[in-house]
């Protein structure tokens, strides 16, 4: 047939069509070149062939060959390319609809030109055009439903037009509306398949009507209906695959499906049956790549499904599988953008994979690879924003990377680097407020972006800068918990910046503020929201204020005061190791706590309550030791409290008391000279000690 001549108008229209037919192929196996390629073939057969200028069936089929090329351009993300054909699809359309106005093909044909330019006003953000598109395709199929009544490619058609306009309402928010049009367009693929039920196309269309019905249905938080539609739409695409099992679409929607299924089980903290669904949709997606392997929407909803998984298994702790699917994700989203560079959705889910990963790697203790991870989430999101910079969740997820960043830079020691990257952060995060004012995570997000520069600042001795930020971060803490009273690390945060704005005015001579700060300190540290008080880190942390407030009693000779915060701090590091017998820094906290309140005793001269914190001290920093051998500072202060209970039974004459302390004190600095040989306070009272042991015990000569 193709080796017909040119004048023979049946072959050529006949060979137009067999070229039409491997271009739709290619269309559907995302191989876009190739088809346009077929495209022009088809063409070619059929332009400047003078029999053919007239003729019905030609002019048709002209429109059928612009309509698979508007398509591919749409495919491609090439709006300016697919408006070029459809205006050469519209004008063959009429043209038809002129010759033949009683024939239902050119009629169909203006209404596949109506939805495909929909599709293009609703990808330009253009929703009211596609709306209006859709219903005008619409009535021109009622027109024709009321003369050719059970058409299957007129019901087919409607079913569409109503699915399409269902998807434009949501775009606008609207929820009601859409069900309707769903249900209509159910209601019209019922219709025919009665006539056909093994109707692959028909059952396909069924089920992607399901599938948005089910996005609406969510909305309404009905997760039981959704779960219904979905396992219909599911049914329908096993049907269909039943009877061909590389049908390309059904597999490609039933990856849909089962993904969409996996988002509702994870809004509903499912983790088990969300991760069966996941694997599902990704046996779907890996075997439409199998056929399709150049498509990007295929590699794309990989990716997705298995950064769904990646995050899934992070909430579930399982941290070496969430990296595997992260990775994995990563992979799929690179092979996107290979076939088509700039490809937003492929970017951006890139970048949060990508910060993800750098999360979980820096959890690990994989630094150099979470700081790798981390650069390149940057560049995905900063290369998002270069093509449009109005975008909120994006500028978001930069700021984001900037923190995490910053955090690592802190751990290399780079902390010009790490202010660079806060800065950035506060930045964004101002932008990002600009526009949604009310969003409590972003304010603690940039609350915590001043207090980090605050802490560089500090670490610089750059004084004044740290009390800036550090007052910036407090003020925004506190707008956070005047909020919203269950924003527990608001108030967490809050007191951790009013410690260290105390520790600095402290050693500004600012008394007053720095007194006012320890207050507020531990009033943040005993909120009682859901027992927040109680929690180990914050008993802990309250219980370092009440020592910093007990110190500054104790330097003003406010004894008394002294006496109940060293108290309190005793109790509230006792009430975190009840809960919490892992961590060191609360025993030896609380080791200081005791020992500074042994110390004050003694300069009130008791010394009996002396004695006994003093051995409460002890008591603590030997648990401090068990859990960690090597911590130098427990040895130096267990060591501080033997010889200040030597000096105490020195002082009441009791002599063999007062040696078995001090000799003590000598074995626990020995051992902590091993730990640390460098360490200044521990040689200096080493030297003390083993000079007291010399008098007590001299060595006679001749001996």
């Amino acid at each position: 047939m193709l080796g017909v001549t040119e004048t023979n108008t049946s072959a050529n229209i006949g060979k137009s069509d067999v070229y039409l037919q491997i271009a739709n192929l290619h269309f559907h196996l995302a191989a876009y070149d190739n088809g346009l390629t077929y495209c022009h073939y088809a063409c070619e057969q059929l332009l400047d062939k003078a029999p053919l200028r007239n003729n019905l069936h030609c002019i048709i089929q002209l429109s059928e060959i612009f309509k698979v090329e508007a398509r591919i351009h749409l495919a491609r993300i090439k709006f300016q390319d697919a408006e070029t054909v459809l205006h050469k699809m519209i004008q063959h359309t009429e043209a038809a609809r002129k010759v033949a106005a009683s024939h239902v093909e050119p009629s169909l044909l203006k209404v596949d030109f109506l939805l495909l330019q929909a599709e293009i006003y609703e990808k330009r953000g253009e929703i009211d055009k596609a709306i209006k598109n859709s219903n005008n395709a619409l009535q021109i199929l009622d027109k024709l439903a009321h003369n050719y009544k059970d058409s299957v490619a007129i019901s087919n058609n409607t079913g569409l037009a109503h699915t399409q306009l269902a998807k434009y309402m949501i775009a606008k928010g609207e929820f009601d509306r859409p069900a309707l049009a769903l249900e209509k367009a159910v209601g019209c693929f019922d219709g025919v398949l009665k006539f056909a039920p093994e109707n692959h196309v028909l059952n396909n269309n069924k089920a992607n009507s399901f599938q948005i019905l089910a996005t609406v249905k969510a909305s309404n938080k009905n997760n039981e209906t959704v779960a219904e539609i979905l396992q219909q739409a599911d049914s329908l695409y096993d049907t269909i695959n039943k009877h061909n099992t590389n049908d390309l679409i059904a597999l490609y929607n039933r990856g849909l499906t089962q993904a969409k299924a996996a988002y509702i089980h994870t809004s509903l903290n499912n983790v088990k049956p969300a991760l069966a669904a996941f694997k599902k949709a990704i046996y779907c997606f890996e075997r439409t790549l199998e056929i399709a392997p150049h498509s990007v929407d295929f590699h794309q909803k990989k990716g997705d499904a298995y950064l769904g998984s990646g995050i899934l298994l992070i909430s579930a702790n399982k941290t070496e599988e969430a990296i595997e699917c992260l990775q994995v994700a990563i992979e799929a989203f690179d092979k996107a953008l290979q076939l088509r560079e700039n490809n937003g959705h492929s970017l951006y889910s890139k970048g949060r994979a990508l910060l993800h990963l750098g999360e979980l790697q820096n959890k690990v203790d994989e630094k150099g690879q979470a700081l790798w991870s981390y650069q390149h989430a940057r560049e995905c999101f900063t290369q998002l924003l270069e093509f449009d910079s109005s975008q909120v969740q994006v500028t978001k997820n930069l700021a984001d990377v900037n923190m995490a960043l910053g955090e690592l830079q802190v751990n290399f020691s780079q902390h010009s680097d790490a202010l660079a990257q806060y800065l950035n952060a506060v930045n964004l995060y101002e932008s990002v407020l600009k526009i949604r004012p009310g969003n409590n995570q972003v304010l603690f997000n940039q609350a915590f972006a001043n207090e980090r520069i605050g802490f560089i600042h500090e670490l610089r001795l750059e004084r004044a800068q740290a009390i800036k930020y550090y007052n910036t971060a407090k003020r925004q803490y506190h707008q956070l918990c005047q909020l919203n009273s269950s924003l527990v690390q608001a108030y967490f945060e809050l007191g951790k910046v009013l410690v260290e704005l105390g520790k600095i005015y402290i050693e500004n001579k600012d008394e007053h503020e720095a007194k006012l700060c320890f207050h507020e300190a531990i009033k943040s540290y005993s909120h009682q929201h859901n027992n927040f008080h109680l929690e180990p880190p914050v008993a802990h942390r309250r219980g370092r204020a009440h020592i910093l407030l007990a110190d500054f009693f104790s330097h003003q000779g406010y004894f008394e005061e002294a006496v109940k915060e060293y108290r309190k701090a005793f109790e509230s590091c006792k009430s975190a190791g009840e809960n919490d017998a892992i961590h060191a820094e609360i025993f030896y906290d609380k080791g200081i706590a005791a020992e500074r309140l042994a110390a004050t005793y003694k300069e009130i001269s008791q010394p009996d309550q002396s004695i006994a914190y003093y051995t409460k001290a002890i008591e603590a920093y030997d648990i401090a030791l068990q859990i960690d051998a090597n911590m130098i500072d427990a040895h130096f202060s267990k060591a501080v409290a033997l010889t200040a209970l030597y000096e105490l039974h020195q002082l009441e004459k009791r002599v063999e008391k007062a040696k078995f302390y001090l000799k003590s004190a000598l074995d626990q600095l020995t051992h902590a000279k091993v730990v640390d040989p460098s360490h200044h306070a521990v040689f200096e009272l080493f030297q003390r000690v083993e000079s007291e042991i010399a008098q007590l015990d001299p060595v006679v000569p001749g001996n």
